[in-house]
């Protein structure tokens, strides 16, 4: 006897009871099974409950006769036999719900047959829902007109598309597979029209590969709206806006991060040290926008580079591709751009040529900057330009700091930092960007390509490894963790067309080559080559400067140790040779000529020796000198106190003091104050010269403060970018390189401080020396005068042979540029001459001064 399903309703619950239905006499069809509900409730016509199905087996009992029976319906309170209404009757017989057969009994649920009911609802409440599915009707005629003997004879049908809302057909190739393609699509569209989408694929599942050749194909049918993407809207436009102005100013903080040796001392000790708690003044960074510009060009170049080449690939082919989105990152300036399809590729040999366009456009002009770049930065004309990053940084790529090291030399490659061009960097994160996106994984344009050529069989066993590589940090160094994250987002691809024909020989060997230069870009130098070639300077805990491996050579070799110590005495020593003992020491041999360059590019690149907070790099145009060459102090000091040689161009040089100015401590005299800070507000007695014409009080070093008060301008050196830039009449002049506000202080006019005997008789030897042509002198008398006007100070100062870039200050006859006060700091006996700029002036302009005549 079959059993039925019956719903009991009331006003407080709905509960679920079973119960025994009877079969109604007149009913004469034996399936039919209808609901009934008990005479002592709410009688509910069938029609008010449309939503709910009610299905039945009959559990294997065909007993026809049996099923014209008139049953009782029985419950646990009351037996109660029930016949519907004649309406009700009738309803029924016009739904004629008709119940499926089964040869097995049902299986029951655990939460009763009307969980089971419900749960039929929601499966077709999810594909209601869900993506609209292949007409019935279609694919019963599809089937009849499209395949057959003579194209594609349909052994089986599987669901097709991410959610199974298309049709595969299944079955068995009857011709040349391109040939059957092309005419089952033109088939299609005169069958259905513009509705549906037919793919070719490889058969899921294939015991084996085709009789003709090649992979068992099958083809998937989708509709075109649920196959093809979207428009793009107008939030997505505006999130792509976001992202571009987000990668311009990653970008220009790039070129402002390259600059880094050339910031105040302020905003490097705020953003590289963790205990620094108080923000500097940003605006001390706008005049390095300027300068950081040209590395942001290159960067959003090679970004707009890269995705012009997807389009100009992609228009021929007829294929529509979305904004690019791009992202924004503060190492490289970016990762790239995401750019979606907006329409289905025709073929694999589309998706290749349209995924490797991209990368190679940006390739061609990275690697192109990147190569003037190299070549400029060993270049002595732009050394002025050059900019120092840490050698460390060219173990970053194996293929990349190869490059460089051949190029380069050993001599400047071995050192602590590299003065390179900003367009070598500009070209560096380019090409490093483009290997990135470049790998085999996803929906990259290397994952888009390896699958187009090679199949997604090798695409999944490239993405695992190119998982794993980075994973373990072998591929992308410290980039690799955020990379891979990003790449975890892009996994969806959709298929091609003809997504069984394969791409051309020379198509899979571009893609093989490329994909071995993007392992040779994101591949670091390992430690044992870069101490070998010279890569930086590497160091270990608790080992000796030499690797063990030059430890043994020099054992078994002596003439190799003794050689090896020689060139490193070398580097220490020559340093400290003049320019023509230089270049006599450079035509010995090719180890000394490497060194002797590398001196040089140092000394162009800083001809203030690393004693000031800024590189004051040099330039010459008008003829073959190279550099200036002069003894530099930053401060006044005495004659006495310096030798005849000074160190200039180590690899190792030295920094400035931080906590003192050279020369201070031969002036001290007298005691400061005790403030902490003299800014605060409270009345500091360093100030007690304040208010008195051309005179100016400072702290010294005899007090409290530290170098970092209010009240010590002055004394914390060069705090602006100037360049020394030799003129075909002036000679050697002082520019500046960065627009510079009104109010700000240059520097101070340091050398050699004179007793005025001395000073006049050098003086009478500078005339000499001036008159017979090719010298300049650089002798400066100041005269203090004091308040009673009867007497005045005269502090003599000869930069000529010793001194600080005060010394190309031009002169000027039509007023200048530049003020001068003279400064005096506690506990000093001597005052300094100050430069300060009375209004504010703009990049590559020279500092000029009225001076008066001397005597």
């Amino acid at each position: 006897m079959a059993t039925l399903t019956g719903f009991c309703f009331n006003t407080v619950d709905f509960t679920f009871k079973h119960r025994q239905i009877p079969t109604i006499n007149h009913f004469k069809r034996p399936r039919n099974r209808y609901l009934t509900f008990p005479t002592d409730r709410p009688q509910l016509y069938l029609r008010n409950f449309d939503r709910f199905r009610c299905f039945s087996t009959n559990n294997g009992n065909d007993n026809g006769g049996e099923d014209n029976k008139t049953t009782t319906a029985t419950s646990n309170d009351s037996t109660t036999a029930t016949t519907e209404p004649p309406e009700v009757v009738e309803e029924t017989q016009q739904k004629k719900v008709e119940s499926p057969v089964s040869s097995r009994p049902p299986t029951p649920s655990s939460f009763g047959p009307a969980y089971s009911n419900f749960q039929v609802d929601s499966f077709k409440l999810m594909e209601l829902l869900g993506p609209e599915k292949v007409d019935p009707a279609d694919v019963k005629l599809i089937k009849d007109k499209l395949f057959g003997y003579s194209t594609f004879w349909v052994t089986k049908e599987e669901p097709f598309g991410d959610l199974g809302e298309g049709v595969l057909f299944i079955g068995n190739l009857r011709g040349n597979r391109e040939e059957v393609f092309a005419k089952l699509q033109s088939q299609l569209v005169e069958a259905t029209g513009d509705k549906y989408n037919l793919f070719m694929v490889e058969e899921p599942n294939s015991e084996g590969p085709d009789p003709r050749g090649g992979p068992r194909v099958s083809f998937g049918l989708l509709q075109k709206e649920v196959s093809e993407p979207g428009p793009t809207t107008l939030w997505q436009y505006v999130i792509a806006l976001l992202l571009f102005l987000l990668t311009i100013g990653s970008s220009v903080e790039l070129g402002i991060a390259s600059q880094i040796n050339r910031l105040p001392p302020e905003v490097v000790k705020y953003f590289t040290d963790p205990n620094a708690v108080e923000a500097p003044d940003m605006e001390l960074l706008f005049p390095f926008v300027d300068s950081a510009l040209p590395l942001a060009y290159g960067v959003l170049g090679v970004l707009l580079f890269h995705e012009v080449g997807h389009f100009l690939a992609a228009f021929p082919k007829k294929v529509k591709l979305s904004i690019p989105y791009f992202i924004p990152n503060i190492t490289l300036g970016s990762f790239g751009a995401i750019t979606q399809f907006k329409s289905i590729l025709p073929d694999r040999s589309t998706q290749v040529d349209i995924s490797l366009a991209g990368p190679f456009a940006g390739a061609t002009l990275s690697f192109s900057m990147f190569v003037v770049g190299l070549l400029l930065s060993s270049n002595p004309d732009a050394a002025g330009d050059l900019v120092q990053v840490p050698s460390m940084l060219f173990q970053g790529s194996l293929l990349l700091g190869l490059i460089s090291r051949a190029t380069l030399g050993y001599a400047a490659m071995h050192a602590a930092t590299v003065a390179i061009h900003p367009l070598m960097i500009a070209g560096w994160c380019g090409l490093t960007t483009t290997a990135f996106n470049m790998l085999p994984v996803g929906c990259l344009d290397g994952g888009r390509a390896v699958q187009g050529a090679f199949g997604k069989n090798a695409l999944i066993g490239f993405g695992l490894s190119t998982y794993t590589l980075l994973g373990l940090g072998v591929l992308g160094g410290p980039l690799s963790l955020p990379w891979g994250l990003y790449v975890l987002l892009c996994q969806v691809q959709k298929p091609c067309l003809n997504d069984v024909t394969e791409v051309g020989t020379w198509r899979k060997g571009f893609v093989a080559v490329a994909i071995f230069l993007v392992v040779l870009t994101l591949l670091p130098v390992w430690d044992e080559l870069a101490e070998e070639l010279g890569i930086g300077l590497m160091t270990t805990i608790n080992e000796p400067t030499q690797s063990k491996r030059q430890q043994k050579q020099q054992n078994d070799n002596p003439n190799t140790s003794s050689s090896s110590s020689f060139f490193q005495c070398a580097e220490l020593l020559l340093p400290w040779l003049t320019p023509a003992e230089l270049a006599n020491v450079s035509l010995t041999s090719k180890t000394l000529n490497g060194i002797a360059k590398s001196i040089t590019l140092r000394r162009i690149s800083d001809v203030s020796r690393n004693l000031e907070n800024l590189p004051i790099p040099c330039s010459n145009s008008a003829d073959e000198e190279l550099y200036p060459y002069f003894f530099y102090t930053s401060s006044q000091i005495a004659s006495s106190q310096f030798h005849n040689r000074q160190s200039w161009g180590s690899a190792s040089a030295a920094k400035p003091d931080p906590n003192g100015r050279v020369g201070e401590e031969w002036v001290g005299l007298g005691d400061g104050c005790e403030c902490e800070r003299c800014e605060d507000g409270e009345y500091c007695p360093c100030l007690r010269f304040d208010g008195l014409e051309g005179l100016v009080s400072e702290c010294g070093p005899s007090c409290g403060c530290e170098l970092e008060c209010g009240n010590r301008l002055s004394q914390r050196g060069v705090s602006v970018m100037l360049k020394v830039v030799k003129d075909e009449r002036k000679g050697w002049c002082l520019y500046s390189a960065q627009s510079i506000s009104k109010g700000q202080f240059i520097c101070e006019y340091a050398g050699e401080l004179l007793t005025t005997k001395e000073a006049r008789k050098r003086h009478q030897d500078y005339d000499k020396l001036t008159s017979s042509g090719g010298f300049s002198s650089a002798l400066l008398v100041i005269r203090e005068h004091l308040p009673s006007g009867k007497a005045c100070l005269r502090l003599n100062i000869d930069a000529t042979r010793i001194g600080n870039v005060a010394r190309f200050i031009n002169h000027s006859c039509d007023g200048g540029n530049l003020s001068t006060s003279l400064v005096r700091s506690s506990g000093s006996l001597l005052p300094r001459l100050a430069f300060l700029l009375p209004k504010t002036l703009k990049k590559m302009k020279s500092l000029l001064l009225a001076m008066a005549g001397s005597g």
